[in-house]
């Protein structure tokens, strides 16, 4: 018969053999507690476990609280030193927009300078102009039949030239002050009928020179609108020319207006070569050079089309263009009949 003998653990034993089961981190943690345990034998095991649950807890919370004040100082310099470093971007992007500020007031005088100058220059050529026409003039009256057929073709040519000069002029003074215009816009009651037929007539000496007949049509004796009569004119001035210079002789142009209810229809075809496709994307951009060239050797600053299009789109208009390669194109300006007066 075997005896066995049953040994009661101390309490030294169970509280060591509880530790070794912890991490080193909590072992750590609940070290002074042990030591505390060890010198309370009068408490009761149940009593000693929640102090040093209570003891471990409060520990705990310190060092999470001071992580947190660590964590919360480290955050805070991160964003001073960044705040910082804003701060002195924002210094050099200032200086960086007052020396902008600076060149830019430069350049607005240089361009008033230098637009005041082609002003005064393209004004004071117009004069000259004028007075060899008025010369021409004089000769072909003067002349009257003792001038040969030779001479009479010369001279045209010498009034079509200086026409011509003078209309790259004009082009050229109305790409400077059209801006300028646009804020004292003039929206008025005129007769487009009439005043389109003024810009015909005025076009029908130089149409005559490469035998080219312009032909005027509208679906009403007259059409009233309210417009600008300025922009009106140069937009009709442009299309006109440009279909007459690009024509080759002895074709014809035709002018189209349509009253088209809530709208005002103008249309400009000519039977020259067209437009070709390469073309087609640049033509109202300011300074193009195109594949096609004027028939008669007239001049082109790339300026028309494209004082067109800011003209009548500041009338809130649209402007567009088709063309068969061969057969021609036609321009097409809409406006509406109701104009925002500004």
């Amino acid at each position: 018969m075997s005896t066995f003998s049953i040994i009661k653990p101390s309490k030294n034993t169970f509280k060591l053999s509880f530790i070794k089961k912890l991490s080193p981190i909590i072992l750590l943690l609940f070290w002074p507690t042990i030591l505390y345990a060890q010198e309370v034998d009068s408490r009761s095991e149940v009593e000693n476990i929640v102090l040093n649950i209570g003891i471990a807890v409060l520990f705990v919370l310190v060092f999470l609280t001071l992580m947190a004040f660590l964590q919360k100082r480290k955050t805070s310099q991160k964003l001073e030193d960044q705040n910082e470093v804003i701060k002195s971007q924002t210094r050099e992007l200032s200086k960086a927009n007052q020396e902008f500020l600076k060149q830019n007031l430069r350049l607005e005088t240089i361009l008033h300078e230098k637009n005041s100058i082609v002003g005064i220059i393209t004004h004071d050529l117009k004069m000259p102009f004028n007075r060899i026409i008025s010369l021409a003039e004089l000769v072909q009256l003067d002349g009257g039949e003792t001038l040969n057929p030779n001479q009479q073709e010369y001279l045209a040519r010498m009034k079509q030239v200086v026409q011509d000069g003078l209309a790259v002029i004009q082009n050229l003074l109305d790409s400077r002050v059209i801006e300028d215009y646009k804020k004292d816009i003039n929206i008025e009651r005129l007769d487009v009928k009439e005043n389109i037929l003024e810009v015909v007539k005025r076009y029908q000496p130089y149409a005559s020179s490469k035998r080219i007949q312009i032909i005027f049509k509208s679906n009403v004796p007259e059409l009233e609108f309210r417009t600008d009569a300025f922009f009106l004119n140069r937009i009709m001035d442009n299309l006109l020319s440009n279909a007459i210079k690009f024509s080759p002789p002895e074709r014809k142009v035709y002018v189209n207006l349509k009253d088209e209810r809530e709208k005002v229809h103008i249309e400009v075809r000519d039977e020259g070569y067209g437009i070709p496709e390469e073309d087609q994307e640049k033509l109202f951009l300011k300074h193009q050079n195109f594949t096609n060239k004027p028939t008669g050797g007239e001049s082109s600053a790339g300026l028309g089309l494209s004082i067109v299009k800011t003209l009548v789109e500041e009338l809130n208009g649209k402007v567009w263009a088709e063309t068969n390669r061969g057969k021609g194109a036609t321009f097409y300006v809409e406006f509406p009949k109701i104009i925002i007066e500004r």
